[in-house]
């Protein structure tokens, strides 16, 4: 795009990682000196004017400065929900309220409301009566399904592999740990690719293939894996953030041209997704798993079977997850606001 990219100093930026966190990020709150002065950024984009201002809603001194400039520039806002949006930074308990006004505000304000999901459409209409729309993302350009009939023969004779890409952390580590101590007797495999190296258990019992960027990543995926792994842990502390975040990595899973299959709580919106389209995903929601050996094993002995799931996967990542498509409606979104405005 052509605007200029500049970074905006925080007032309490060096505070946000330490144990002073929740006080510092209390003082934005309270006090607009405390964030960044909406004309200091006009005069730090100089001659730049924009017709719209857009913001993720993800850290709320971030999306609250973005509203402080609409509100002085008389600029449409635009906000994409990804997540719960006052989770990821902490404050004093006794300015929650004023907090969760400040986002209801913001919400009700602003042009378009984006979420990532169905589920977090709702959350946010009944928590801020805002107007919503779903916008599920795509993945980057370069991805392309492989042949459906790939998926007829195993990349190790006998054996599923199960590939598995993302982080380990939020207890993804330990989740993808009891899947491969369920299915230790049946021989699948699960292979991970990230930039967080297995450990203790995990690192003996699961194949680490690395870390690679994109481009690279999904070819090594298809060529390595039968089927894509997709997690959730059954309890965890963060457990309330899966019944409205959408899992952006199932877009490129389902641009793999393979079947994937899907382990987690029935309340996750991922497993949801999978719930509703069979043809594509073989779904646990069992936190013993007790369906899963059978199921694997089941995949494993039937080709054709791979092979439909894979073919009903790639219709199903163009008409969902085409990232082309996906561009054209956020533009337009971006379009219809200036129109608006104007």
């Amino acid at each position: 795009m052509d605007c200029p990219n500049v970074e905006l100093p925080f007032p309490v930026q060096k505070l946000r990682n330490t144990r002073c966190h929740r006080f510092a990020m209390s003082l934005p709150i309270l006090c607009k000196a405390f964030r960044p002065s909406p004309r200091k950024i006009s005069t730090m984009l100089k001659t730049f004017i924009p017709d719209v201002v857009f913001t993720v809603m993800d850290n709320f001194s971030w999306y609250q400065t973005a509203w402080d400039f609409c509100r002085m520039a008389g600029k449409p806002l635009i906000t994409m929900t990804m997540d719960e949006p006052d989770c990821f930074e902490k404050n004093l308990v006794v300015l929650e309220g004023k907090k969760q006004k400040m986002i209801r505000e913001i919400y009700q304000m602003a042009e378009t409301n984006l979420c990532v999901s169905k589920q977090m459409s709702a959350h946010l209409a009944e928590k801020y009566q805002a107007k919503t729309k779903t916008f599920y993302f795509g993945p980057p350009d370069g991805i392309f399904p492989r042949a459906a009939q790939e998926s007829r023969h195993l990349r190790q004779k006998g054996r599923l592999t199960l590939g598995y890409a993302g982080g380990l952390t939020y207890g993804y580590g330990e989740a993808l740990l009891k899947i491969i101590q369920k299915t230790e007797d049946i021989g699948a495999k699960v292979r991970i690719y990230s930039r967080n190296k297995p450990e203790d258990d995990l690192a003996l019992k699961a194949e680490y293939a690395g870390s690679f960027p994109h481009e690279i990543l999904w070819k090594k995926f298809q060529k390595e894996c039968d089927a894509s792994l997709l997690v959730y842990p059954f309890q965890h502390s963060q457990s309330f953030l899966y019944r409205t975040h959408f899992p952006t990595k199932l877009s490129e899973y389902v641009w793999q041209g393979m079947p994937v299959v899907m382990v987690g709580p029935p309340y996750a919106t991922g497993i949801i997704w999978g719930l509703e389209n069979p043809d594509i995903c073989l779904v646990e929601t069992s936190e013993e798993m007790a369906t899963l050996n059978k199921a694997l094993v089941h995949l494993a002995g039937l080709p054709q079977k791979r092979v439909s799931m894979a073919l009903a996967g790639n219709k199903k990542a163009e008409k969902e997850f085409d990232p082309r498509q996906k561009r054209r409606i956020f533009h337009q979104y971006l379009k219809n606001n200036q129109a608006e405005e104007s």
